[in-house]
């Protein structure tokens, strides 16, 4: 019998034999393809590596064709990006083809010199023999310790101007200037061959290290002209102590002038108080003003009152019911009103207490202003410390100068000095001797200038005791309190930026202006002595005409051959300029009235002087005429009797003014 047909077969009992059998399949292949690579030395389980792909042909290696260089010693590197010719370019196709080698035989030392990778001391230090073996082409033919060519060379100027180093030697241990000045080249000063050798030439402890070093390493080189000469000065027993002493005695009478120069100053200031005429004038006003305030209380009917006052919390604490001022404002502005010429006087007395201040005004952030005040001489920070400064500088060198001077130092210096020919002879005593009695002169003058202290501070208690304050009150105290007093900052700061630079700043902060009673009065906002100041406005008419009013008055000069007088103002402004200032009307009358056009064959525009009555013109009073339609002519005249007017003039068509009356001038 026929097997039967899958189709007649059911579909579940066909799929799963089928199913079954080919998934053990994958199975067995999955197991044995495993197992195969596990089977292979080094090789991990996993997917199959990628197929390799086909490698180019590599090139060959090419060599440069330029030769090789071996610097002398190690330079600093280049970096750039480097080409070779058959790697980078073909030959023939670049410009490289036509580059060759430049021979570096002149530049090699400059070369090696300025970028070499070794620092120029150590290279100048290392020994010839290492140099000899590594074929350096640099030849150190001396000793330098002075690097850079800009120092080399100021000192290389500053050793022209310089005696021969054994003349300078000598010279310098026996203190004699005589022997250096002829060496010296001519017109030399002695003081700058001093400084000129301290600041070029003296060596200081480290140099003189190199020095030493650089000789023992190097025996055969020879030193430049600099180390010799700094070499040389280095042998002088205590070269550094001589030389501070010898230039101390060419230098001690400047600093004493200093000194007693200030203290000449500051007794000039103790003394404008003690001559102020008029400062009790001002005292007095602030003791009565005082006394009425304190009527009828236990503080009235004084005699007198403490400058302390005169400070913060004083008179400045009182304000007015107005809130616009103090008590010491109230007191300035009596004084400078009511007794003027008293006022004009202290402020001339008291110049050197006002100039001693220095005032720097400093600009705020937002247009605002301090002012910085110092004083610039007082008794106890510039005298007394300056005093104390010379007499420890001079104690100093007093003792390097009994410890160069003494047995056994000269025994020293004898023996180390030089006795070649150009060297001289050995010193002597007697430029020692000098020495000292150079310095005794400079002690006896120490002396004298401490009594001009002594003096000076007598003087100023004495003034204290005059002004009744208290002794213990330091000088810079006393002449802050007056200085704040009559300029305090607060006035500058009050005001804005723009008045400060105009008319604060160039007074009170420039110390060759002197403090005059109307710059005074405008720190202080006070109008001194009744006079407003001087000012000038300009404004526009109808028409566009510009008109201006000032305070000048006009004076009367005789003008023209004639000898009458004529009106002549401060500013040789017009005739009819100087009639509207003096009227301070006219001007506005004049520019109500209407422009015309300029015609130069019109009547005369200024007065004749004839014309003009001698003595001064009364008030001037200028009308308008009825005749609105023409243009009218302003007509001025002075006579004595008679108010003069101003009138209209009928003009004819060709210009010519048909009145036969005095001169005129249109407006």
């Amino acid at each position: 019998l026929a097997p039967p047909h899958p189709r007649t077969q059911p579909p579940t009992a066909f799929a799963a034999p089928v199913a079954s059998t080919r998934a053990a399949s994958h199975r067995a292949l999955g197991a044995a393809m495993s197992e195969k690579r596990s089977s292979l030395p080094g090789k991990a389980s996993g997917p199959p590596p990628p197929r390799p792909k086909s490698k180019a042909k590599a090139k060959a290696k090419v060599e440069p064709r330029r030769p090789v260089v071996q610097p002398a010693v190690e330079m600093k590197t280049l970096r750039w990006k480097r080409q070779v010719q058959g790697q980078h370019f073909e030959s023939g196709s670049t410009i490289w083809d036509e580059v060759r080698d430049v021979p570096l035989v002149d530049i090699e030392p400059h070369l090696v010199e300025q970028y070499s990778a070794v620092p120029n001391t150590a290279r100048r230090a290392s020994t010839l023999g290492e140099r000899g073996q590594r074929g350096s082409v640099v030849q150190v033919t001396e000793i330098q310790i002075i690097e850079g060519a800009f120092k080399r060379c100021g000192k290389e100027h500053a050793l022209g101007e310089m005696p021969p180093a054994s003349a300078f030697r000598s010279a310098l241990l026996a203190f004699d200037g005589a022997r250096l000045l002829e060496a010296a080249p001519a017109g030399a000063k002695l003081q700058d061959l001093l400084s000129r050798a301290r600041d070029n030439f003296l060596p200081s402890p480290e140099q003189l290290r190199q020095l030493q070093e650089m000789q023992e390493s190097n025996p055969d080189l020879p030193f430049g002209n600099i180390e010799q000469y700094m070499w040389d000065i280095s042998k002088v027993p205590d070269s550094h102590a001589r030389l501070d002493c010898w230039m101390y005695m060419h230098t001690w009478e400047e600093d004493l002038k200093g000194v007693a120069a200030s203290l000449r100053h500051f007794e000039s200031i103790v003394d404008c108080f003690r001559n102020a005429s008029t400062l009790p004038d001002l005292l007095s006003l602030i003791l009565s003003v005082g006394n009425y305030l304190n009527g009828g209380k236990d503080d009235g009917q004084a005699d007198g009152f403490s400058l302390n006052l005169l400070k913060p919390g004083g008179l400045e604490a009182v304000r007015d019911n107005n809130s616009k001022g103090d008590l010491r404002r109230f007191v300035l502005t009596a004084f400078l009103g009511n007794h003027r010429p008293a006022a004009i006087q202290m402020l001339k007395d008291l110049q050197p207490a006002l100039k001693n201040v220095q005032r720097k005004v400093e600009v705020l952030e937002g247009g605002g202003v301090r002012l910085h005040k110092q004083i610039k001489v007082n008794l106890e920070e510039t005298c007394n410390a300056g005093i104390k400064r010379v007499r420890q500088e001079f104690e100093h060198k007093q003792a390097l100068l009994n410890e160069l001077t003494s047995p056994s130092a000269v025994a020293s210096s004898s023996s180390s000095s030089p006795r070649s020919p150009e060297a001289g002879a050995a010193p002597s005593a007697a430029p020692v001797e000098t020495v000292r009695a150079a310095f005794e002169h400079i002690g006896e003058q120490i002396v004298e200038l401490e009594r001009s202290r002594k003096t000076a501070e007598e003087k100023y208690k004495g003034l204290l005791r005059w002004l009744s304050h208290p002794a213990t009150e330091s000088s810079k105290d006393f002449f802050q309190m007056w200085d704040d007093f009559l300029i305090p900052a607060a006035n500058f700061e009050a005001k804005d930026l723009a008045m400060v630079n105009a008319y604060l700043k160039p007074t009170f902060c420039d110390s060759t202006s002197d403090i005059e009673v109307y710059s005074f009065g405008r720190l202080w906002d006070i109008t001194v002595g009744g006079l407003q100041v001087r000012t000038r406005s300009s404004s526009r008419g109808p028409g566009g005409a510009s008109t201006r009013s000032s305070s000048a008055t006009p004076r009367v000069e005789s003008g023209g051959g004639s000898g009458a007088p004529s009106l002549v103002t401060p500013r040789g402004r017009s005739q009819a300029q100087a009639g509207d200032e003096a009227t301070g009307s006219a001007a506005s009358t004049l520019a109500t009235l209407p422009r015309a056009p300029r015609r130069m064959n019109s009547a005369p525009h200024l007065l004749r002087s004839e014309e003009v009555a001698p003595q001064l013109p009364q008030p001037i009073v200028m009308t308008q005429g009825p005749d609105a339609g023409r243009q009218p002519v302003v007509t001025l005249s002075a006579a004595p009797s008679a108010t003069p007017s101003l009138q209209p003039t009928p003009r004819s068509v060709g210009g010519e003014s048909s009145s036969s009356g005095s001169a005129s001038t249109r407006a």
